[in-house]
């Protein structure tokens, strides 16, 4: 009875360290999130106003992502000028010296995930209308534009904020995702 009991858990010791060196498996899955997106001091006036900003965020699903990276931001933000920009399911983020707030968070509670969990959206869209910033570089190269991943298996803490961070020099994310596994 006493070597069966001791094979049993050297078995047990065997099989947990082959999972720990093997690493565990994660399903890639959607995990809504909140946003903060945040505007640098480089986006107020010499008053200390905040300058009118506006930040689209839209949640895609690979079938869209594509057209999405190479939208030119100069056609995006020209009144008629795009279609994407007439998306139903972005959300819009305004900031202005009216309400001179330089921060503001979509909710992980906003109603827009449920929408893109539909879709089976696994990628952030985040474009910024930036006074002053003309003619950026096509495609992913415009610093207006960044792409984040929602796949939770990327991310270290599913529970912290994507944070965000807009100046005039463009779009950065203050917190990455894990490097894609290949």
């Amino acid at each position: 009875m006493r070597q069966t009991k001791w094979f049993g858990l050297k078995l047990l010791a065997v099989m947990v360290l082959g999972m720990v060196s093997a690493g565990c498996s994660c399903t890639p899955e959607m995990e809504a999130r909140d946003v903060a997106i945040s505007l640098d001091g480089s986006l107020r006036d010499s008053t200390g106003k905040l300058k009118s900003v506006q930040v689209d965020i839209i949640a895609v699903n690979s079938g869209e992502l594509e057209r999405w990276k190479q939208e030119a931001l100069d056609v995006y933000w020209r009144p008629g000028g795009s279609n994407l920009a007439l998306a139903q399911d972005k959300v819009v983020m305004k900031f202005d010296a009216i309400e001179n707030v330089p921060a503001k968070t979509l909710s992980i509670k906003d109603p827009c995930w449920a929408g893109w969990t539909a879709k089976n959206a696994m990628d952030l869209v985040i474009i910024a209308n930036i006074p002053g910033f003309k003619g950026g570089a096509g495609g992913m190269a415009d610093s207006r534009r960044l792409v984040l991943t929602l796949d939770r298996c990327r991310w270290t803490s599913t529970t912290e904020p994507i944070k965000v961070l807009v100046s005039s020099a463009g779009v950065v994310a203050q917190t990455q995702p894990k490097p894609e596994k290949k």
